[in-house]
Parts: C-alpha cells; structure tokens; sequence
C-alpha cells in the first residue's frame, strides 16, 4: 500500500499531485503571453504552475477593494476556484460580487468543474467610477527603501 502511494507521490500526473490551482496555472501558462498578470488565491502554485506574475486574491467580497486592487495592479486573468475553503468567503463567492458590480469586465474564457479563467476587460473598467471607489488597504503600497 505504501509503495503504490510512493508511486503515485512521484508521478506528477497522479490523482494526488493534481490541484484546481496547478491546472489553471498550466492552461494559463500555455495559453497567455509571458507579460500576462494574474490574480488568484494560491499565489505559490498558480505562480510556480504559470510562470506569470501573480497577485493574491484576497478574500473580501467587497467588488470595490477588488476592482482597485484590480486595475491598480493591472490584472489581465482572474483565477477563481470552486469549493476552495480555506479563506473565506471563498473565491466563487468573492468573486459573484465583483462580477455582479462589473458585469461587462470580466469575460470567462476558460471553464472546468474545479475553476474558472476570467479575462479582465481593463477598457470596460471607467475610472471616474473606479476612483469613486473606497479606500483599501490591497491598494495601499508600502515604498521599498530606495523610493523613501
């Protein structure tokens, strides 16, 4: 029995080595352009799987703190994944908001029963109404030692 388990742990393509998050980062990574700026909850394995930037997800259902963090980071896809439950509200929840407030900014563009592939419509996205947006702290940047 431990044997057959070592096996599997050693295949990459094995049940166990297999995540929503390593699946969206591998589609990402074969189907976008190196530039590409992703957002998702799992930065380590979308990132690693991706070879993209990646930015976190973070897990407010607040469309407003999104849409900032969004269009101040440029963000090209968002990676939302179903049943993920280890912040809450989860992706799918955080993310129903968001699209509920910018239904026409968001396009799925890629779709499987683990997650899906948002691709942001950045010219959809007006600024007056962006910057009528709450303040947040995603947004806030703290300046690296040299720009002091």
């Amino acid at each position: 029995m431990q044997l057959k388990e070592a096996r599997a742990n050693l295949d990459p393509n094995s049940v166990v080595n297999r995540s929503a998050e390593a699946d969206a980062g591998a589609w990402i990574r074969s189907n976008t352009d190196a530039a590409t700026v992703v957002m998702a909850r799992q930065v380590p394995s979308v990132h690693h799987f991706s070879q993209r930037k990646v930015m976190w997800f973070p897990p407010s259902s607040d469309p407003h703190l999104l849409i900032k963090g969004i269009v101040e980071y440029k963000i090209n896809l968002v990676v939302v994944v179903r049943e993920s439950y280890y912040y809450l509200p989860p992706d799918d929840v955080c993310f129903a908001a968001l699209l509920a407030a910018y239904p026409n900014s968001f396009h799925l563009i890629y779709k499987t029963q683990e997650f899906e592939i948002f691709k942001v419509d950045a010219e959809s996205l007006s600024l007056s109404e962006i910057s009528r947006c709450k303040p947040s702290k995603m947004c806030s940047r703290v300046a690296a030692p040299d720009e002091e």
